[in-house]
């Protein structure tokens, strides 16, 4: 033992200790410093919440233009993450901006606006995202909708709600709407007094879906333009987004372009996928026109007038039968040229309906009501969907020059309603200074390029491009507009054009996910017996197919087995094994189809389908095979069935002979 001053060091049996005076040092020194560590932890646990609140609020206060609707007193905006709604891709992300349902009212309540987020995985600088203002619907599933496109593989999508949509806390819902909707539109070939009525019934079923808005402590102020465009200038500094892109459609390109004039230094650019400006009611039958004629140029058939057609129906009405999407009871209904306007138009706007719109139409020149059942059908839910409690609230909004109607009404009910409703005009939405590029469709009658041009005519930086395309959703039915917007996004400040590849979307019959048309395809919408007859061929092969396998699987086996013939057991497999992937192959496509959007096979066969009828070439040289194997009997049957489907497949899916 050696004394040092007070302290005392112990050796022994290879540990050493350190003493003052009585106590062990090297027993206390861990403790202590296991609380300090625990002690420590606590305080960083403590104030972690305090800092992201302080960062959410100096984030909120990064500046903006003076015009942006935000008060002293409203609540700073945060962000809260959630679990995504069903329907929509594993990659997304999802959250809510917790904001001011209305910012301007220092005592307004906090509303959660849902959004949605696709990171793309990046290396190096990675490109400024794109957030886009959902029109109507979720997140989740316009999300879905714009990722199908295939325009954000190389960039960030961020996908956020309007105000009063669907899932957010300030939900505007109205379930007597459709209803009294339903009997407006089976009332416009009554007496005047009678359509009056209906009308009032109307607007005062929407006038009560407010009033109970209101009763439940909303504010309906908070259902507006500007609200909508700060949620989005809001969201990307909360984000941590230093830069990105604003997207809208149709009515949302408004709430896109009032965002860009909030934040200037964030938002490098603005999409315009169609803009809707103007009261369209005057517009609309000209833009149908122009519709029908196009959508039948490229189906390569004779021009449907249309305005003739609208004429002719409203002078002699053609009733159909078809069944209440409301209640499944039978509904009996006189479609005149105004209803065949509105069916057609949601036709176009519809992407489940669109495939069938260049049929349908020259069945509804040929007064074919059965067809205008099928129709009704399909585009009346659409339609009854579409002019919602929200939707109305926007409209009644916009100033008279920037009314966006709803394409099912005309001026004067327009007029009636925001009466009923009674809120107040925001006026006229200023054009940004960022450049902006506004994409139009010539099957697009609810946002034509004329109203666009009227709209931008005052954007420094505004370019307007036109594309040939079947319907409103342009980007879904048109490769032509994604390669230019795609070009566009990586040099905004630059110009660019369509001429390059006009021609080539022109060219596409009806849209460029739809090829050539089925010979029975006007039939086939009808689903009657006697059609689906028709395809009695490919039924039978697709039960022959696997039988034939399965039997050339045993006899295979056997071959192995005895270890003799095993080489033209292999040839006698080439038929069977081809005819049964031509099958597995094309059912696959037509039952993923069917989940997704059954309409195309009411014109046209998917590219997929075609694809598995090149498993026919080496099916009929496997039928070969069985001929120089001298299989006589196997081989005449097999003749037969591969040949008789083929014939068929040429016929029905190609359009031969």
């Amino acid at each position: 033992m050696i004394a040092t001053g007070t302290g005392i060091e112990h050796h022994g049996r290879g540990r050493s200790t350190h003493r003052y005076g009585s106590v062990d040092v090297s027993r206390v020194l861990p403790r202590v410093a296991a609380l300090l560590a625990a002690f420590l932890l606590g305080v960083v646990m403590l104030l972690m919440p305090a800092a992201a609140e302080a960062k959410s609020v100096a984030g909120a206060s990064e500046p903006r233009t003076a015009s942006a609707p935000s008060e002293a007193g409203a609540t700073p905006p945060r962000i809260a993450m959630t679990k995504c709604a069903a329907g929509g891709p594993d990659s997304l992300e999802c959250g809510q901006l917790i904001t001011s349902e209305q910012r301007r009212n220092a005592d307004s309540r906090t509303v959660a606006v849902p959004w949605v987020r696709h990171r793309v995985p990046v290396k190096g600088e990675p490109n400024p995202p794109v957030v886009y203002v959902a029109p109507s619907g979720t997140a989740v599933r316009e999300a879905g909708r714009m990722l199908a496109t295939g325009l954000f593989a190389d960039r960030d999508l961020i996908v956020v709600e309007t105000r009063g949509g669907p899932t957010g806390d300030d939900a505007l819902v109205c379930g007597t709407a459709p209803a009294a909707q339903l009997a407006l539109l089976q009332a416009n070939q009554a007496e005047p007094a009678a359509r009056a009525a209906a009308m009032t019934t109307y607007a005062t079923a929407l006038k009560g879906c407010t009033d109970a808005y209101v009763a439940d402590e909303h504010v309906l102020q908070g259902i507006a333009v500007i609200e909508s465009a700060a949620d989005v200038a809001e969201l990307r500094t909360l984000l941590s987004i230093p830069t990105w892109y604003a997207m809208g459609s149709d009515w949302s390109s408004i709430v896109a372009l009032q965002a860009a004039v909030y934040d200037t230094q964030g938002i490098v650019g603005v999409i315009a996928d169609g803009y809707a400006s103007q009261n369209l009611q005057s517009q609309r039958n000209a833009g149908l026109q122009a519709a029908a004629q196009d959508l039948e140029a490229r189906a390569g058939a004779e021009a449907v007038d249309f305005d003739a057609l609208v004429k002719a129906y409203n002078a002699e009405p053609l009733t159909v039968t078809s069944t209440n999407p409301l209640t499944g009871a039978p509904l009996s209904w006189r479609v005149d040229g105004f209803d065949l306007a509105m069916l057609f138009q949601q036709a176009l706007r519809d992407s489940s309906v669109n495939p069938y719109a260049e049929v349908w139409l020259r069945q509804a020149r040929d007064r074919d009501a059965e067809a205008l059942d099928v129709l009704v059908q399909r585009a009346l839910p659409g339609v009854l969907s579409n002019a919602t409690a929200a939707s109305w609230v926007y409209t009644c909004r916009l100033a008279p020059g920037e009314v966006s109607t709803t394409w099912l009404f005309n001026d004067a009910d327009v007029k009636q309603v925001c009466n009923a409703l009674q809120v107040g005009v925001e006026g006229t939405v200023p054009v940004p200074a960022q450049p902006i590029v506004a994409l139009f469709g010539t099957g697009n009658p609810l946002a034509s390029p004329r109203l666009g041009t009227e709209a931008l005519a005052a954007a420094p930086a505004a370019q307007e491009l036109t594309f040939a395309t079947g319907g409103a959703d342009l980007l879904a039915t048109s490769s032509c507009a994604r390669t230019v917007l795609t070009t566009w996004m990586k040099a905004p400040a630059m110009a660019v054009a369509a001429p390059a590849c006009a021609k080539a979307a022109t060219a596409v019959k009806t849209s460029d996910q739809v090829i050539a048309a089925p010979r029975f395809a006007p039939q086939l919408a009808l689903g009657t017996f006697q059609v689906w007859s028709v395809l009695l061929i490919p039924l039978l092969f697709a039960v022959i197919a696997p039988v034939w396998t399965l039997a050339w699987a045993g006899g295979l086996a056997a071959s192995l087995v005895r270890r003799r013939g095993r080489v033209a057991a292999l040839l006698a497999g080439v038929a069977p094994v081809f005819s049964l992937l031509s099958i597995a192959g094309i059912a696959w496509v037509v039952w993923r189809l069917y989940r997704t959007n059954d309409s195309v096979f009411l014109v046209g066969a998917p590219h997929g389908v075609v694809w598995g009828g090149l498993c026919l070439i080496p099916a009929l040289v496997g039928v070969g095979a069985l001929f120089y194997l001298r299989r006589w009997f196997d081989a005449i049957l097999a003749a037969i069935a591969v040949l008789a489907y083929a014939g068929w497949f040429a016929w029905a899916v190609l359009g031969w002979g």
